[in-house]
Protein backbone atom coordinates (compact mmCIF):
# COMPACT_ATOMS: atom_id res chain seq x y z
CA UNK A 1 0.00 0.00 0.00
CA UNK A 2 2.92 2.40 0.66
CA UNK A 3 4.78 1.65 -2.58
CA UNK A 4 3.36 4.59 -4.59
CA UNK A 5 3.39 7.25 -1.88
CA UNK A 6 6.06 9.29 -3.69
CA UNK A 7 3.56 9.86 -6.52
CA UNK A 8 0.68 11.00 -4.29
CA UNK A 9 1.44 14.70 -4.86
CA UNK A 10 1.12 14.18 -8.62
CA UNK A 11 -2.36 12.69 -8.16
CA UNK A 12 -3.30 15.57 -5.86
CA UNK A 13 -1.98 18.13 -8.37
CA UNK A 14 -3.95 16.53 -11.20
CA UNK A 15 -7.20 16.56 -9.20
CA UNK A 16 -6.72 20.23 -8.36
CA UNK A 17 -5.55 21.53 -11.76
CA UNK A 18 -7.57 19.35 -14.11
CA UNK A 19 -10.72 18.60 -12.10
CA UNK A 20 -10.97 21.81 -10.10
CA UNK A 21 -10.68 20.68 -6.51
CA UNK A 22 -9.94 23.71 -4.30
CA UNK A 23 -7.09 24.53 -1.98
CA UNK A 24 -7.33 26.30 1.39
CA UNK A 25 -11.05 25.87 2.09
CA UNK A 26 -12.43 26.50 5.57
CA UNK A 27 -13.59 23.62 7.73
CA UNK A 28 -17.36 23.52 8.14
CA UNK A 29 -16.85 22.53 11.76
CA UNK A 30 -14.12 25.09 12.50
CA UNK A 31 -13.98 28.20 10.29
CA UNK A 32 -10.60 29.20 11.73
CA UNK A 33 -8.91 26.19 10.14
CA UNK A 34 -8.24 25.54 6.47
CA UNK A 35 -7.55 22.40 4.44
CA UNK A 36 -7.40 21.43 0.80
CA UNK A 37 -10.29 19.53 -0.74
CA UNK A 38 -7.71 16.86 -1.64
CA UNK A 39 -5.41 15.87 1.22
CA UNK A 40 -2.72 13.24 1.78
CA UNK A 41 -2.32 11.15 4.94
CA UNK A 42 0.95 9.27 5.35
CA UNK A 43 3.28 8.26 8.16
CA UNK A 44 5.21 11.51 7.76
CA UNK A 45 2.47 13.92 8.92
CA UNK A 46 1.91 15.02 12.51
CA UNK A 47 -0.97 13.73 14.62
CA UNK A 48 -2.38 17.28 14.80
CA UNK A 49 -2.57 17.60 10.99
CA UNK A 50 -3.90 14.05 10.68
CA UNK A 51 -6.70 14.90 13.13
CA UNK A 52 -7.51 18.12 11.24
CA UNK A 53 -7.77 16.24 7.93
CA UNK A 54 -9.95 13.61 9.53
CA UNK A 55 -12.32 16.24 10.95
CA UNK A 56 -12.41 18.07 7.61
CA UNK A 57 -13.22 14.86 5.74
CA UNK A 58 -15.97 13.93 8.18
CA UNK A 59 -17.60 17.37 7.99
CA UNK A 60 -17.44 17.45 4.18
CA UNK A 61 -14.82 20.21 3.76
CA UNK A 62 -12.20 17.76 2.47
CA UNK A 63 -13.51 15.70 -0.44
CA UNK A 64 -10.71 13.21 -1.13
CA UNK A 65 -8.03 11.59 1.03
CA UNK A 66 -5.06 9.85 -0.58
CA UNK A 67 -3.50 7.59 2.07
CA UNK A 68 -0.88 4.98 2.80
CA UNK A 69 -1.39 2.05 5.20
CA UNK A 70 -1.58 4.72 7.92
CA UNK A 71 -5.32 4.99 7.30
CA UNK A 72 -5.90 1.23 7.56
CA UNK A 73 -6.75 1.39 11.26
CA UNK A 74 -7.18 3.81 14.14
CA UNK A 75 -8.85 6.59 12.12
CA UNK A 76 -12.59 6.93 11.56
CA UNK A 77 -13.42 8.30 8.11
CA UNK A 78 -16.86 6.81 7.64
CA UNK A 79 -19.21 9.74 8.33
CA UNK A 80 -19.56 11.08 4.77
CA UNK A 81 -17.51 8.51 2.82
CA UNK A 82 -18.99 7.17 -0.39
CA UNK A 83 -16.13 5.31 -2.08
CA UNK A 84 -12.80 3.68 -1.27
CA UNK A 85 -10.22 2.87 -3.96
CA UNK A 86 -7.79 0.14 -2.94
CA UNK A 87 -4.94 0.52 -5.44
CA UNK A 88 -2.56 -1.93 -3.79
CA UNK A 89 -4.44 -4.97 -2.42
CA UNK A 90 -2.87 -6.54 0.65
CA UNK A 91 -1.90 -10.21 0.63
CA UNK A 92 -3.91 -10.71 3.80
CA UNK A 93 -7.73 -10.86 3.36
CA UNK A 94 -8.31 -9.69 6.94
CA UNK A 95 -6.20 -6.57 6.25
CA UNK A 96 -8.43 -5.81 3.27
CA UNK A 97 -11.46 -6.03 5.56
CA UNK A 98 -9.70 -3.73 8.01
CA UNK A 99 -9.15 -1.12 5.30
CA UNK A 100 -12.73 -1.39 4.03
CA UNK A 101 -13.85 -0.77 7.60
CA UNK A 102 -12.67 2.86 7.29
CA UNK A 103 -15.86 3.65 5.36
CA UNK A 104 -18.04 0.50 5.51
CA UNK A 105 -19.23 0.75 9.08
CA UNK A 106 -21.81 2.26 11.40
CA UNK A 107 -22.35 6.06 11.60
CA UNK A 108 -21.91 6.53 7.87
CA UNK A 109 -24.61 8.96 6.72
CA UNK A 110 -24.86 7.20 3.36
CA UNK A 111 -26.97 4.15 2.71
CA UNK A 112 -24.43 2.55 0.38
CA UNK A 113 -20.67 2.76 -0.16
CA UNK A 114 -18.48 1.45 -2.96
CA UNK A 115 -15.15 -0.34 -2.57
CA UNK A 116 -13.14 -0.40 -5.81
CA UNK A 117 -10.03 -2.42 -6.65
CA UNK A 118 -8.67 -1.48 -10.09
CA UNK A 119 -7.04 -4.63 -11.50
CA UNK A 120 -5.28 -5.48 -14.75
CA UNK A 121 -5.86 -8.53 -16.89
CA UNK A 122 -2.99 -11.03 -17.16
CA UNK A 123 -0.85 -9.09 -14.67
CA UNK A 124 0.73 -9.57 -11.24
CA UNK A 125 -2.73 -8.83 -9.82
CA UNK A 126 -3.68 -12.40 -10.76
CA UNK A 127 -0.94 -13.82 -8.56
CA UNK A 128 -1.97 -11.58 -5.64
CA UNK A 129 -5.54 -12.78 -5.87
CA UNK A 130 -4.41 -16.37 -6.20
CA UNK A 131 -2.75 -16.00 -2.78
CA UNK A 132 -5.78 -14.17 -1.40
CA UNK A 133 -7.97 -17.07 -2.52
CA UNK A 134 -5.79 -19.60 -0.72
CA UNK A 135 -5.66 -17.56 2.50
CA UNK A 136 -9.38 -16.80 2.44
CA UNK A 137 -10.07 -20.51 2.04
CA UNK A 138 -7.87 -21.39 5.03
CA UNK A 139 -9.51 -18.73 7.20
CA UNK A 140 -12.96 -19.97 6.17
CA UNK A 141 -11.92 -23.49 7.20
CA UNK A 142 -10.91 -22.24 10.64
CA UNK A 143 -14.25 -20.50 11.16
CA UNK A 144 -16.17 -23.55 9.96
CA UNK A 145 -14.29 -25.96 12.24
CA UNK A 146 -14.91 -23.80 15.29
CA UNK A 147 -18.66 -23.59 14.48
CA UNK A 148 -18.54 -19.81 14.63
CA UNK A 149 -20.06 -19.18 11.25
CA UNK A 150 -18.30 -18.23 8.05
CA UNK A 151 -17.78 -14.48 8.21
CA UNK A 152 -15.69 -14.07 5.09
CA UNK A 153 -18.14 -15.91 2.83
CA UNK A 154 -20.74 -13.25 3.57
CA UNK A 155 -18.57 -10.51 2.15
CA UNK A 156 -18.35 -9.29 -1.42
CA UNK A 157 -14.79 -10.28 -2.30
CA UNK A 158 -14.52 -13.61 -4.09
CA UNK A 159 -10.86 -14.00 -5.12
CA UNK A 160 -11.65 -17.02 -7.27
CA UNK A 161 -14.17 -15.10 -9.37
CA UNK A 162 -11.81 -12.15 -9.72
CA UNK A 163 -9.05 -14.51 -10.83
CA UNK A 164 -11.35 -15.84 -13.55
CA UNK A 165 -12.11 -12.29 -14.67
CA UNK A 166 -8.49 -11.16 -14.76
CA UNK A 167 -7.01 -14.12 -16.64
CA UNK A 168 -8.18 -14.31 -20.23
CA UNK A 169 -6.01 -17.31 -21.20
CA UNK A 170 -7.92 -20.52 -20.40
CA UNK A 171 -4.68 -22.50 -20.50
CA UNK A 172 -3.19 -20.33 -17.75
CA UNK A 173 -6.33 -20.73 -15.64
CA UNK A 174 -6.23 -24.49 -16.15
CA UNK A 175 -2.59 -24.69 -15.04
CA UNK A 176 -3.44 -22.54 -12.01
CA UNK A 177 -6.23 -24.91 -11.04
CA UNK A 178 -4.20 -28.08 -11.58
CA UNK A 179 -1.32 -26.64 -9.56
CA UNK A 180 -3.70 -26.01 -6.65
CA UNK A 181 -5.16 -29.51 -6.92
CA UNK A 182 -1.70 -31.09 -6.93
CA UNK A 183 -0.60 -29.03 -3.91
CA UNK A 184 -3.69 -30.09 -2.00
CA UNK A 185 -3.17 -33.77 -2.91
CA UNK A 186 0.49 -33.63 -1.81
CA UNK A 187 -0.51 -31.99 1.46
CA UNK A 188 -3.01 -34.78 2.12
CA UNK A 189 -0.36 -37.37 1.24
CA UNK A 190 2.13 -35.89 3.73
CA UNK A 191 -0.49 -35.79 6.51
CA UNK A 192 -1.66 -39.33 5.78
CA UNK A 193 1.89 -40.74 5.79
CA UNK A 194 2.60 -38.95 9.07
CA UNK A 195 -0.57 -40.40 10.64
CA UNK A 196 0.29 -43.92 9.43
CA UNK A 197 3.75 -43.62 10.96
CA UNK A 198 2.29 -42.29 14.22
CA UNK A 199 -0.20 -45.15 14.35
CA UNK A 200 2.63 -47.69 14.07
CA UNK A 201 4.09 -46.31 17.31
CA UNK A 202 0.71 -45.90 19.01
CA UNK A 203 0.71 -49.15 21.03
CA UNK A 204 4.14 -48.46 22.56
CA UNK A 205 3.28 -44.80 23.11
CA UNK A 206 0.04 -45.68 24.87
CA UNK A 207 1.83 -48.10 27.21
CA UNK A 208 4.50 -45.48 27.94
CA UNK A 209 1.82 -42.89 28.63
CA UNK A 210 -0.07 -45.12 31.05
CA UNK A 211 3.12 -46.06 32.96
CA UNK A 212 4.38 -42.48 33.20
CA UNK A 213 0.94 -41.21 34.20
CA UNK A 214 0.84 -43.75 37.04
CA UNK A 215 4.25 -42.65 38.30
CA UNK A 216 3.34 -38.93 38.23
CA UNK A 217 -0.01 -39.56 39.92
CA UNK A 218 1.66 -41.61 42.68
CA UNK A 219 4.23 -38.85 43.24
CA UNK A 220 1.47 -36.28 43.45
CA UNK A 221 -0.47 -38.41 45.93
CA UNK A 222 2.65 -38.62 48.06
CA UNK A 223 3.07 -34.85 47.93
CA UNK A 224 -0.57 -34.24 48.87
CA UNK A 225 -0.25 -36.43 51.97
CA UNK A 226 2.53 -34.15 53.22
CA UNK A 227 0.86 -30.75 52.82
CA UNK A 228 0.38 -30.34 56.57
CA UNK A 229 4.14 -30.53 57.04
CA UNK A 230 4.84 -27.54 54.80
CA UNK A 231 6.97 -25.03 56.70
CA UNK A 232 5.48 -21.58 56.12
CA UNK A 233 7.87 -19.29 57.99
CA UNK A 234 9.48 -18.59 61.34
CA UNK A 235 7.40 -16.08 63.33
CA UNK A 236 9.44 -13.67 65.43
CA UNK A 237 6.25 -12.57 67.16
CA UNK A 238 5.34 -16.11 68.20
CA UNK A 239 8.96 -17.20 68.47
CA UNK A 240 8.25 -20.44 66.60
CA UNK A 241 8.04 -22.06 63.16
CA UNK A 242 4.56 -22.08 61.66
CA UNK A 243 3.45 -25.13 59.66
CA UNK A 244 0.54 -25.32 57.24
CA UNK A 245 -1.18 -28.06 59.26
CA UNK A 246 -1.19 -25.91 62.41
CA UNK A 247 -2.84 -22.82 60.93
CA UNK A 248 -6.11 -23.71 62.62
CA UNK A 249 -4.43 -23.14 65.98
CA UNK A 250 -3.77 -19.44 65.23
CA UNK A 251 -5.76 -16.27 64.79
CA UNK A 252 -4.55 -15.02 61.41
CA UNK A 253 -5.50 -11.37 61.90
CA UNK A 254 -3.82 -11.09 65.31
CA UNK A 255 -0.86 -13.47 65.09
CA UNK A 256 0.55 -12.73 61.62
CA UNK A 257 1.83 -9.65 59.81
CA UNK A 258 1.03 -8.64 56.20
CA UNK A 259 4.00 -10.45 54.63
CA UNK A 260 3.18 -13.66 56.53
CA UNK A 261 -0.47 -13.45 55.46
CA UNK A 262 0.59 -13.19 51.79
CA UNK A 263 2.73 -16.33 52.20
CA UNK A 264 -0.18 -18.19 53.83
CA UNK A 265 -2.56 -17.14 51.04
CA UNK A 266 -0.14 -18.34 48.34
CA UNK A 267 0.40 -21.74 49.95
CA UNK A 268 -3.33 -22.23 50.56
CA UNK A 269 -4.07 -21.63 46.87
CA UNK A 270 -1.35 -24.08 45.80
CA UNK A 271 -2.49 -26.75 48.26
CA UNK A 272 -6.07 -26.31 47.10
CA UNK A 273 -4.99 -26.88 43.48
CA UNK A 274 -3.31 -30.15 44.44
CA UNK A 275 -6.19 -31.40 46.59
CA UNK A 276 -8.83 -30.48 44.02
CA UNK A 277 -7.03 -32.70 41.49
CA UNK A 278 -6.40 -35.64 43.83
CA UNK A 279 -10.00 -35.59 45.13
CA UNK A 280 -11.63 -35.11 41.74
CA UNK A 281 -13.12 -38.14 40.01
CA UNK A 282 -12.67 -36.60 36.55
CA UNK A 283 -8.96 -36.03 35.93
CA UNK A 284 -7.30 -34.53 32.84
CA UNK A 285 -3.66 -34.57 31.82
CA UNK A 286 -3.60 -30.76 31.82
CA UNK A 287 -4.83 -30.65 35.44
CA UNK A 288 -2.31 -33.32 36.44
CA UNK A 289 0.58 -31.36 34.93
CA UNK A 290 -0.50 -28.14 36.69
CA UNK A 291 -0.99 -29.89 40.05
CA UNK A 292 2.33 -31.73 39.85
CA UNK A 293 4.22 -28.57 38.86
CA UNK A 294 2.65 -26.79 41.85
CA UNK A 295 3.66 -29.61 44.20
CA UNK A 296 7.22 -29.54 42.90
CA UNK A 297 7.45 -25.83 43.62
CA UNK A 298 6.38 -26.37 47.22
CA UNK A 299 8.13 -29.59 48.15
CA UNK A 300 11.14 -30.23 45.93
CA UNK A 301 14.28 -28.34 46.82
CA UNK A 302 15.86 -26.73 43.79
CA UNK A 303 12.75 -26.88 41.59
CA UNK A 304 14.67 -25.08 38.90
CA UNK A 305 16.75 -28.22 38.34
CA UNK A 306 15.68 -30.37 35.37
CA UNK A 307 13.02 -32.98 36.25
CA UNK A 308 13.66 -35.63 33.61
CA UNK A 309 10.70 -37.81 34.60
CA UNK A 310 8.22 -34.94 34.49
CA UNK A 311 9.53 -33.53 31.20
CA UNK A 312 9.30 -36.97 29.56
CA UNK A 313 5.70 -37.25 30.74
CA UNK A 314 4.75 -33.85 29.28
CA UNK A 315 6.29 -34.83 25.94
CA UNK A 316 4.45 -38.16 25.96
CA UNK A 317 1.14 -36.44 26.78
CA UNK A 318 1.65 -34.09 23.84
CA UNK A 319 2.39 -36.86 21.31
CA UNK A 320 -0.31 -39.18 22.65
CA UNK A 321 -2.92 -36.42 22.59
CA UNK A 322 -2.01 -35.43 19.05
CA UNK A 323 -2.52 -38.98 17.74
CA UNK A 324 -5.86 -39.23 19.52
CA UNK A 325 -7.04 -35.95 17.96
CA UNK A 326 -5.66 -36.31 14.43
CA UNK A 327 -6.20 -40.03 13.92
CA UNK A 328 -8.80 -41.46 16.29
CA UNK A 329 -11.18 -38.56 16.99
CA UNK A 330 -11.02 -37.19 13.45
CA UNK A 331 -12.07 -40.57 12.09
CA UNK A 332 -14.70 -41.16 14.76
CA UNK A 333 -12.81 -43.89 16.68
CA UNK A 334 -12.23 -44.22 20.41
CA UNK A 335 -8.63 -44.51 21.75
CA UNK A 336 -9.30 -48.22 22.42
CA UNK A 337 -10.33 -48.99 18.83
CA UNK A 338 -8.65 -51.72 16.75
CA UNK A 339 -5.44 -50.12 15.45
CA UNK A 340 -5.06 -52.62 12.60
CA UNK A 341 -8.51 -51.66 11.26
CA UNK A 342 -7.63 -47.94 11.25
CA UNK A 343 -4.25 -48.67 9.67
CA UNK A 344 -5.86 -50.66 6.82
CA UNK A 345 -8.32 -47.82 6.24
CA UNK A 346 -5.52 -45.26 5.97
CA UNK A 347 -3.40 -47.48 3.71
CA UNK A 348 -6.37 -47.79 1.35
CA UNK A 349 -6.80 -44.01 1.35
CA UNK A 350 -3.10 -43.52 0.65
CA UNK A 351 -3.20 -45.87 -2.34
CA UNK A 352 -6.21 -43.99 -3.74
CA UNK A 353 -4.46 -40.66 -3.15
CA UNK A 354 -1.30 -41.78 -4.95
CA UNK A 355 -3.45 -42.80 -7.92
CA UNK A 356 -5.04 -39.34 -7.99
CA UNK A 357 -1.62 -37.70 -7.90
CA UNK A 358 -0.48 -39.73 -10.90
CA UNK A 359 -3.69 -39.01 -12.83
CA UNK A 360 -3.25 -35.27 -12.21
CA UNK A 361 -0.03 -35.41 -14.27
CA UNK A 362 -1.76 -36.75 -17.40
CA UNK A 363 -3.27 -35.11 -20.48
CA UNK A 364 -6.72 -36.57 -19.79
CA UNK A 365 -6.86 -34.78 -16.41
CA UNK A 366 -5.71 -31.52 -18.03
CA UNK A 367 -8.50 -31.72 -20.63
CA UNK A 368 -11.04 -32.48 -17.92
CA UNK A 369 -10.05 -29.42 -15.86
CA UNK A 370 -9.87 -27.29 -19.03
CA UNK A 371 -13.51 -28.15 -19.79
CA UNK A 372 -14.52 -27.31 -16.21
CA UNK A 373 -12.68 -23.96 -16.39
CA UNK A 374 -14.26 -23.13 -19.77
CA UNK A 375 -17.78 -23.75 -18.46
CA UNK A 376 -17.10 -21.90 -15.23
CA UNK A 377 -15.75 -18.81 -16.97
CA UNK A 378 -18.68 -18.79 -19.37
CA UNK A 379 -21.13 -19.12 -16.46
CA UNK A 380 -19.54 -16.29 -14.48
CA UNK A 381 -19.50 -14.10 -17.59
CA UNK A 382 -16.90 -11.85 -16.00
CA UNK A 383 -15.06 -9.56 -18.35
CA UNK A 384 -12.50 -6.83 -18.12
CA UNK A 385 -12.71 -3.59 -20.06
CA UNK A 386 -11.04 -0.36 -20.99
CA UNK A 387 -10.58 2.46 -18.49
CA UNK A 388 -13.37 4.46 -20.12
CA UNK A 389 -15.73 1.46 -19.95
CA UNK A 390 -14.98 1.05 -16.26
CA UNK A 391 -15.63 4.76 -15.65
CA UNK A 392 -19.04 4.44 -17.32
CA UNK A 393 -19.75 1.27 -15.32
CA UNK A 394 -18.82 3.04 -12.07
CA UNK A 395 -20.89 6.14 -12.84
CA UNK A 396 -23.90 3.94 -13.61
CA UNK A 397 -24.10 3.30 -9.86
CA UNK A 398 -23.96 6.96 -8.84
CA UNK A 399 -27.71 6.89 -8.18
CA UNK A 400 -26.90 4.96 -4.98
CA UNK A 401 -25.63 8.25 -3.52
CA UNK A 402 -29.27 9.37 -3.33
CA UNK A 403 -29.86 6.88 -0.50
CA UNK A 404 -28.97 7.95 3.02
CA UNK A 405 -28.59 5.57 5.92
CA UNK A 406 -32.16 6.14 7.11
CA UNK A 407 -33.52 5.34 3.63
CA UNK A 408 -32.13 1.78 3.54
CA UNK A 409 -33.69 -1.42 4.88
CA UNK A 410 -30.73 -2.83 6.82
CA UNK A 411 -32.36 -6.25 7.25
CA UNK A 412 -32.04 -6.84 3.49
CA UNK A 413 -29.01 -7.12 1.20
CA UNK A 414 -30.96 -6.06 -1.88
CA UNK A 415 -29.48 -3.14 -3.81
CA UNK A 416 -32.02 -0.77 -5.43
CA UNK A 417 -31.96 -0.34 -9.19
CA UNK A 418 -33.26 3.22 -9.36
CA UNK A 419 -32.50 6.48 -7.56
CA UNK A 420 -34.28 7.48 -4.38
CA UNK A 421 -37.37 9.46 -5.47
CA UNK A 422 -37.33 11.42 -2.21
CA UNK A 423 -33.84 12.81 -2.88
CA UNK A 424 -32.87 15.58 -2.69
CA UNK A 425 -35.12 16.53 0.26
CA UNK A 426 -37.88 18.94 -0.68
CA UNK A 427 -37.21 22.58 0.15
CA UNK A 428 -39.34 23.43 3.17
CA UNK A 429 -38.86 27.20 2.77
CA UNK A 430 -42.28 28.75 2.14
CA UNK A 431 -42.94 31.01 -0.81
CA UNK A 432 -43.25 34.26 1.19
CA UNK A 433 -39.89 33.64 2.87
CA UNK A 434 -38.20 33.12 -0.50
CA UNK A 435 -39.71 36.39 -1.72
CA UNK A 436 -38.41 38.26 1.35
CA UNK A 437 -34.93 36.86 0.76
CA UNK A 438 -35.02 37.85 -2.92
CA UNK A 439 -36.15 41.39 -2.05
CA UNK A 440 -33.38 41.72 0.56
CA UNK A 441 -30.78 40.69 -2.00
CA UNK A 442 -32.15 43.14 -4.57
CA UNK A 443 -32.07 45.96 -2.02
CA UNK A 444 -28.44 45.12 -1.17
CA UNK A 445 -27.49 45.28 -4.85
CA UNK A 446 -29.27 48.65 -5.22
CA UNK A 447 -27.34 50.10 -2.27
CA UNK A 448 -24.03 48.89 -3.74
CA UNK A 449 -24.85 50.57 -7.06
CA UNK A 450 -25.72 53.87 -5.34
CA UNK A 451 -22.48 53.78 -3.36
CA UNK A 452 -20.50 53.02 -6.51
CA UNK A 453 -21.99 56.03 -8.27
Amino acid sequence: MDRGKFFFHYVKEYLEKELGYKKGVRLNSNLKQRVDEVEVISSGISNIKKEKIKNAFNDGSCKIIIGTSTIKEGINLQKKSTCLYNLYPNWNPTDIRQLEGRIWRQKNENGYVRVVMPLMENSMDVFVFQKLEEKTSRINDLWSKSDRGNVLNEEALDPNEIKFALVTDLGVLTRFEISQIKDELRRKEIVLNANIKALEDYANLKETYENQSLVINNSLTSYSSRVNNIELFYSNTLNRTVYFGNLKDYNKEKDFNKTELVRIDTVEKNVNRILVYTNNDVKTDADLIKAYATAKRMFASGYSSYDYQFERFKDTVSRYGKIKRTVFEQRGYSPDADVSKISLEMQTELASLETEIEEAKGEEFYNKIFDVITKKKAKLNLKGGTLQQKVVEFSSLNYLLSYKFKDVDHTSCEIPRVANKDYPPKDKTDKSKRIRIARAKAKAIKIKLLLAS
